[in-house]
């Protein structure tokens, strides 16, 4: 129950509201920062002071071209902290250490079916202090470590509700789990929400107050912002994309089944090896394409089809700014997938008013791990009504 709030709130409030504008807007200065937030000078120069000293951000160069005393430009200090991400996928665990501005300092990619608990313990636990080393990031600067997994929540409960081949970590509580390997306070999120988060700080829902992301993977997630905050629903499982129901009795759904079933990379993979096709991984999939193999073209043009149909449902029952549309696809396949998607979208919504905007992820596969880490971030930094209420319940959970 939201019930009030106190002065050391709405300070912490101001100061998260701060460091967001210098975030999305910086370098700007401290004039601009009284005009996009409505602080006073004084509450502007008292707060970017101790920003400041905190190392979060720092001054740059003078404006030039302006009478008077050239003002002094504030942008954020990438040094000034970072956090961990961990992205557990169906074929792999990706580990990345991210600064303030959403660069990527140092990756860590181990190959792996359904990684279990034990090899992701190992891996945080063995490669995390070779992680930080060569950057010279104190251990007090790491502001803590995001998971994303592809799993849902059972609403009141900390343990995941994980999928049929992950069964081993089923039940577990996750963020207990890497805490204890790490001593850092961990968030875990599902990772199409997680992606988008990522989307939301560092690529193309920058800007957006509210957009819906669909993410194809191995498998098909989702994620949704609303006014600028991610969107979890009542349990945490809000916009699970890969579940969209497809229509049945049709030629190339005359099976129905979810969306998953015909978007997802294993879908992919499954269908050409299935026609004897060799395929390593998503990086030879473009040498498919630029050949015209059949099979990735058909491929294509189902799942366009699918989407165009799933992402109608979403646009009509949410109405954002934009649908993302981003993954693990190779860059030209997706430009292809969207190119397609848009057809059949423009199809459903004839002489419709608002028609779908639909825009492609400027993170590619970088966007889960991002959003991993972003986690830490957002909790810690970022501005939300949660900051200036008292309420109940565990931090980072």
């Amino acid at each position: 129950m939201n019930v009030g709030t106190n002065l050391e709130q709405a300070k912490d409030y101001n100061r998260r509201v701060i460091f967001n504008a210098v975030r999305q807007h910086g370098p700007t200065t401290r004039a601009e920062l009284a005009r996009m937030t409505g602080l006073t000078a004084q509450t502007i120069s008292s707060i970017t002071a101790a920003l400041r000293e905190q190392g979060l951000i720092r001054l740059g160069e003078r404006r030039k071209g302006f009478r008077g005393q050239p003002a002094v430009e504030i942008e954020v200090d990438p040094d000034g902290g970072c956090a961990v991400g961990l992205n557990l996928d169906r074929d792999s665990m990706t580990m990345a250490l991210v600064d303030l501005t959403g660069t990527v300092r140092q990756r860590l990619t181990r190959k792996l079916d359904y990684p279990t608990p034990d090899q992701a313990r190992d891996l945080v636990g063995g490669e995390l202090d070779r992680l930080v080393a060569p950057l010279g990031v104190l251990r007090d600067r790491i502001l803590g470590m995001g998971v994303a997994f592809p799993g849902r929540f059972r609403r009141g409960e900390a343990g995941i509700h994980a999928p049929t081949n992950f069964s081993a970590w089923h039940g577990l509580d996750v963020r207990a789990l890497l805490s204890e390997v790490t001593g850092l306070e961990t968030w875990v999120e599902n990772d199409g929400n997680a992606a988008a988060l990522g989307e939301l700080l560092y690529g193309a829902g920058h800007g957006w107050k509210s957009f819906f992301l669909l993410y194809i993977g191995a498998g098909v997630g989702g994620g949704l912002i609303v006014n600028g905050q991610p969107f979890r629903g009542a349990s945490r499982n809000v916009a699970e994309a890969s579940r969209l129901p497809l229509p049945t009795g049709t030629k190339e759904f005359s099976a129905g089944g979810r969306l998953t079933h015909v978007v997802s990379m294993y879908n992919l993979m499954r269908r050409l090896q299935a026609a004897g096709l060799s395929v390593e991984g998503p990086e030879s999939l473009t040498a498919l394409f630029r050949r015209g193999e059949p099979e990735l073209l058909n491929w294509l043009d189902e799942g366009a089809e699918a989407l165009g149909f799933a992402l109608t449902s979403v646009q009509f029952l949410l109405d954002p700014d934009a649908i993302v549309l981003g993954g693990r696809l190779p860059d030209i396949l997706l430009d292809e997938l969207l190119t397609r998607t848009r057809w059949h979208l423009e199809g459903w919504f004839n002489g419709q008013p608002n028609p779908p905007r639909l825009v492609k992820s400027r993170l590619a596969g970088d966007a889960t791990v991002l959003g991993a880490a972003a986690l830490p971030l957002h909790a810690r930094l970022a501005p939300s009504p949660e900051t200036v209420w008292i309420k109940t319940g565990a931090a980072g959970s």
